[in-house]
């Protein structure tokens, strides 16, 4: 048999050239689709964003149905912000308001009446806590809500120590319900759970400071939510004497400035005179990280750290520049702790009204459109914004 000449067999497979060319068509035709694919999954994201908020107006609505109003805001038994020892001096808070809450225990070693009081008696656990504890049990999250200690404040609920409120706790806990994660308070744009550091800025905190964090704020109207005259705070946390009964208000008296959640708020829906569909209830929370300053803060200036005595600005439990925002600044602005603000491409956010519809907002809203839109009654009419 005669060998078949070299020149004559077949060649197969390709040749370096051949290769490069079909790398670089994979390379471009990838390259075209990543965006498109990348596009498409934070679409998917900012819908389950949205998704969030429409549950948490269900909760809100099915709540306002039983107890005839929305929780309130924040729970603040400080009145006036003075320290008393052991204990706080209690704000006008009456019984008859507790029960229609719902708040276990109420307050009737408290009777209604300014007081001093040790934090260990009978309602002294819904000091600190944000209104976001008490729509757990219509977010199917009733056995976290059903594991808090309502004889015990925020802080002991989060395994905080903080000294002057733990030494009048009694009770042991096993379980602290503050640390939960509840995925519905998560915006899948930002994360999915609690990025924890210790010490670093605003979203990452101390794990023995709180657990579970949110990405969603009650608004609390066009005014400033928390007290501004002390010399030295932070961004992302407050000291609990911060705490404002009602805002600072800038512009308007306090019955035009006023939102949905403030101090031991109880609104009703018959107060949103500004219509439901027009007015603000909840939207996605600005979130800071890295090291901050207090420049545009505060009137202190340099950087901040938190202190065993303050507040964090993330976590579902705690009322306060955790869970309340004001419409004041504009959208993802980061001159305020109580800005909005959300972690979506363009910085669109998204907000959720009255009367259960959910809106995205352009942070390039006319500041006072934005502004009035988290009044609930103020007269000011809305013009068309989207």
């Amino acid at each position: 048999m005669r060998p078949v000449p070299l020149a004559s067999r077949r060649r197969r497979g390709f040749t370096l050239i051949e290769m490069l060319v079909v790398i670089t068509i994979i390379a471009i035709l990838a390259a075209l689709l990543l965006p498109a694919v990348q596009q498409a999954r934070e679409a998917a994201r900012r819908q389950q964003c949205g998704n969030n908020l429409k549950q948490i107006g269900l909760a809100l609505a099915n709540y306002e149905s039983k107890h005839k109003m929305y929780p309130p805001g924040t729970v603040n038994l400080l009145y006036g912000g003075s320290f008393q020892p052991n204990g706080y001096r209690i704000d006008w808070y009456s019984e008859a308001t507790t029960q229609q809450i719902g708040f276990a225990g109420g307050l009737t070693a408290f009777g209604g009446v300014p007081t001093t009081v040790a934090l260990n008696l009978p309602g002294a656990g819904l000091h600190g806590t944000s209104w976001m504890l008490f729509i757990l049990p219509d977010l199917d999250q009733g056995d976290t809500y059903n594991m808090w200690n309502f004889n015990c404040n925020v802080w002991y609920n989060g395994s905080f120590q903080y000294p002057t409120i733990i030494t009048t706790q009694t009770g042991t806990m096993t379980y602290y319900p503050a640390q939960t994660e509840i995925k519905g308070y998560y915006c899948p744009s930002r994360r999915g759970h609690m990025d924890i550091a210790k010490y670093s800025k605003c979203y990452r905190v101390d794990p023995n400071w709180t657990g579970g964090g949110n990405d969603y704020a009650g608004c609390g109207g066009s005014g400033q939510l928390f007290e501004d005259t002390s010399g030295f705070r932070g961004l992302y946390d407050l000291l609990p004497a911060q705490l404002a009964y009602y805002p600072l208000l800038t512009f308007l008296p306090a019955s035009e400035h006023r939102g949905v959640f403030y101090g031991n708020s109880a609104t009703r829906s018959s107060d949103i005179s500004d219509g439901m569909s027009n007015v603000i209830m909840v939207g996605e929370a600005m979130r800071m990280n890295g090291t901050m300053t207090v420049q545009n803060m505060s009137k202190s200036a340099g950087t901040v750290t938190p202190s065993p005595l303050q507040i964090s600005s993330d976590g579902w439990a705690w009322g306060g520049a955790a869970t309340l925002f004001s419409t004041r600044s504009g959208i993802n602005k980061g001159i305020h702790y109580d800005n909005p603000g959300s972690s979506h491409p363009g910085q669109l956010a998204q907000f959720l009204f009255c009367d259960g519809s959910v809106h995205t907002i352009t942070p390039n809203i006319n500041l006072t459109v934005f502004a009035n839109m988290g009044n609930i009654a103020n007269g000011m009419a809305i013009p068309p914004y989207e």
